[in-house]
């Protein structure tokens, strides 16, 4: 199965697998410690059903008309097919009233979302539409004119194929029992749009209404402006000075970009040219209906941020939503489908226009080209072990392995004058250990498409890792004692560390494959690539040839112990290349902590020295001293380093941005006061205590956030971290000259900032906010600056 999704407890299945390597309180007969067996998650959980399905009606008030619908709620990692789902694919899901029922559908069913749409090799040239999670689908119906609605049951036969990721399908057939829930009033279609008094008044229509696959139908959208005023030119990105267009839901519809039905005008303006649609535009947005489109009800959704200007002045910018629905089938209907509008917040649309692609990317995908994977070269069984145990093998040589791999090489060292047999058993239980991550992969590689390092994308996994590495270089320095031979290093255990045994052995062999994960090899890539879609008997067999390829160096010592004749006796000189090594163990927890995130840098670094402690409070118990006293300093270090973590992560990591701050800029600043925008800006720093305690307590709060979107406020950023002139300039014009400071420009006087200095709460802020008032129309704030905007 493809190597790609993994659940997280699969990733702690992986970080605890690291741990055991080099826990204390193993044995060799439990390798997991406490009887721990890794278990995954079947087909369902706890045995339920893949899906649960239910359903209900609604009816308009005081008519025969209703929408009745159907809620599917799906397990984990399960999906299920959409209503629309084009043939040659999998099952679509099908639901229809039953035979008899008191009422008839007037419509098709409608998702309330768009299925997701993928590609897939078992079935080439065919969208895959599926929906995950839960997803609510709605038909319009219409009851007899004899039957009572509040008293009528309907029944619905739903029938589909459920499916997990990458593995086991299981199919549905069910009727359900759909009764009344509740009425709601029927909108009458409305084809204008004027959002209160504002200068610009919008229609539309759909042409034609109904389509066959393969036709082309015209979205229209018609922008009148009242009389000297205009509107900018259509554009599909967040540009300003223009009529940003967006559609947010089209199903497999392929849209053109928005023409306009007359070409916009240039003309000179005092402040320069300018651009814009004379009068009365018409944009048509033409969409294709491919030919593989199944029948039924495509809705389509989108957004529009507009403003209306003169030649001497600009209304606030504005924002709509417009939706309506094409009905695909063997007949067309002539006839235009009304569009509906509502009115939308501008900031939104215009961050949704930023993250949305107008192309249909799913029509842009291609298969890679793979150079070096042999094209459609088919390789045999045998051939498939022979390059895993090659892959396997030249693991030995990554540089994630070779830390630990000199621990192994010490350990040979003092297997020199051991007997055949003790050296053949240490080797084996290594190759086992080397082996178990090995096998656990492929587990994970079968069930749930996992990846080779994909543990490594996990904060759990990671955390653990690194500070398991660190601990680790500690005890190699004499902080502490690794409790397990072959991993002792204090002066008091010479007896342990002369002793690795088969526990040490088999730790070290699952501690030096984990390790090795993060890096890949020649082959491994190759091999890999060629595992997908392959059976889980293949998966395990090749996962097995490279774990038999990584242990092969050891097992052959085992076989013939002379081959580390050429090694030197043991002596002093282990200790000291041990305390080296040390170094290069922390070379590794250098390279782990750079795979953590900006924001998790400063708590992780925190939580290594919390390890510290504790190993450090470990290690003032020597392992030769009473149980008690070990067990009390063990509790006490693990204790201490479990707070100093807990603490670290909760009081370090950046919060949520609640309030969408903008980074501060002088000119940016400039527009928003010509526009009449309330701009609050914060000026703070890394370094600032204080200015954190007003940001977490006072600015970056839901009171904040809810109190600038009433006011239609602008907030600003302004970083003094680093060193900037502007941000410096900025306070002495504020007369400060110090941090932290809040500076609050009213939409209706700009020219009269509102200061609050130091230490703030949130009443202040509030109150400040609520002083300087809202947003206003962009003459007002001209007139109180005393210039003219620019167009």
């Amino acid at each position: 199965m493809v190597l790609v999704n993994l659940t997280r407890r699969l990733a702690a299945v992986a970080a605890l697998l690291s741990v055991v390597a080099m826990s204390g309180v193993t044995s060799a007969q439990e390798p997991f410690g406490n009887g721990f067996t890794p278990t995954f998650p079947g087909a369902a959980a706890s045995g339920g059903e893949p899906i649960e399905l239910e359903a209900s009606f609604e009816v308009a008030e005081g008519m025969q008309q209703g929408r009745v619908h159907v809620d599917a709620t799906l397990q984990e990692m399960w999906h299920v097919y959409s209503v629309t789902q084009p043939e040659g694919g999998p099952s679509r899901t099908v639901l229809k009233l039953a035979d008899g029922s008191p009422a008839k559908l007037t419509g098709s069913f409608v998702p309330s979302r768009d299925p997701k749409r993928s590609v897939s090799a078992q079935f080439p040239g065919v969208t895959i539409e599926e929906h995950e999670h839960e997803i609510r689908w709605t038909a319009p119906i219409e009851f007899a004119e004899s039957v009572d609605p509040s008293q009528a049951k309907l029944t619905i036969d739903a029938v589909g194929l459920t499916c997990m990721t990458d593995g086991s399908c299981q199919p549905f057939r069910e009727e359900l029992q759909a009764t009344m829930a509740g009425t709601y009033k029927l909108a009458k279609p409305d084809t204008s749009f004027r959002d209160g008094d504002y200068a610009v008044q919008w229609s539309a229509s759909l042409e034609p209404r109904a389509a066959r696959p393969g036709d082309v139908v015209k979205l229209n959208l018609t922008a009148t402006p009242d009389e000297t005023f205009h509107v900018y030119p259509a554009t599909i990105d967040d540009a300003d000075f223009s009529t940003n267009f967006v559609l947010t839901r089209r199903g497999a519809l392929q849209a053109s970009l928005p023409q306009p039905s007359e070409p916009p005008v240039t003309v000179d303006t005092p402040s320069g040219d300018s651009t814009y649609q004379k009068g009365k535009v018409t944009w048509t947005i033409e969409l294709t209906v491919p030919k593989d489109t199944t029948a039924g009800a495509y809705p389509l959704e989108g957004y529009i941020a507009y403003q209306a200007c003169t030649d001497t002045s600009c209304l606030l910018p504005k924002a709509l939503q417009f939706s309506t629905q094409l009905e695909v089938g063997s007949e067309v209907d002539t006839a235009a489908a009304p569009v509906q509008f509502s009115t939308a917040k501008r900031g939104q649309v215009m961050d949704l226009i930023a993250e949305t692609s107008w192309a249909d990317e799913q029509s842009k995908v291609s298969a890679p080209t793979v150079y070096g994977a042999g094209g459609d070269k088919k390789y045999s069984f045998v051939m498939m072990l022979l390059m895993g145990l090659g892959a396997g093998l030249i693991l030995n040589l990554m540089p994630c392995v070779l830390p630990v791999l000199g621990l192994k090489l010490m350990s040979l060292t003092d297997q020199a004058g051991q007997d055949h047999r003790s050296v053949m058993l240490s080797n084996l239980w290594y190759s086992l250990g080397v082996l178990t991550v090995f096998w656990a992969l492929a587990a994970a590689a079968s069930i749930f498409s996992f990846g080779w390092g994909e543990q490594f994308t996990y904060m759990e996994f990671k955390l653990a890792l690194t500070f398991l590495v660190f601990a680790m270089a500690l005890s190699f320095l004499g902080v502490w004692e690794i409790p397990v031979p072959g991993f002792a290093s204090g002066k008091m255990s010479q007896d342990l560390q002369h002793s690795e045994g088969a526990v040490g052995a088999y730790s070290k062999g699952l501690f030096t494959t984990v390790i090795a994960t993060p890096c890949g090899g020649p082959l491994l890539g190759l091999v890999l690539s060629l595992l997908i879609g392959q059976s889980a008997a293949m998966i395990f067999a090749v996962f097995t040839a490279m774990g038999i390829g990584m242990s092969l160096p050891f097992l052959l010592i085992g076989i013939n112990p002379k081959l580390v004749s050429w090694l030197p006796k043991p002596g002093a000189w282990m200790e000291t290349l041990k305390q080296l090594m040390a170094f290069v163990l922390l070379g590794t927890v250098a390279f782990f902590f750079d795979m953590f995130s900006a924001d998790y840098k400063l708590p992780v670094f925190v939580s290594l020295i919390g390890v510290w402690f504790g190993c450090w409070l470990i290690g003032q118990v020597p392992n030769w001293e009473t149980l008690p006293k070990r067990l009390g300093s063990w509790t006490a270090g693990i204790a201490s380093a479990a707070a100093i973590g807990f603490l670290a992560f909760r009081l370090l990591v950046p919060g949520e941005v609640i309030v969408p701050w903008q980074p501060y800029d002088e000119a940016k600043l400039a527009q928003l006061r010509s526009e009449g925008k309330t701009v609050m800006i914060d000026f703070t720093a890394s370094w600032c205590a204080t200015c954190k305690w007003n940001y977490h307590t006072a600015l970056n709060t839901e009171e904040t956030a809810k109190m600038m979107e009433e006011l239609d406020a602008v907030p600003m950023l302004a970083d003094w971290s680093d060193y900037n002139e502007a941000i410096k300039n900025k306070l002495t014009e504020l007369e400060s000259q110090s941090i932290p400071l809040l500076a609050i420009y009213p939409g209706s006087q700009p020219d009269s900032p509102i200061i609050l200095r130091d230490l703030v709460n949130q009443q202040d802020v509030l109150g400040a906010l609520e002083t300087a008032g809202p947003s206003v129309d962009a003459n007002v704030a001209t007139r109180s600056l005393g210039f003219q905007p620019g167009f």
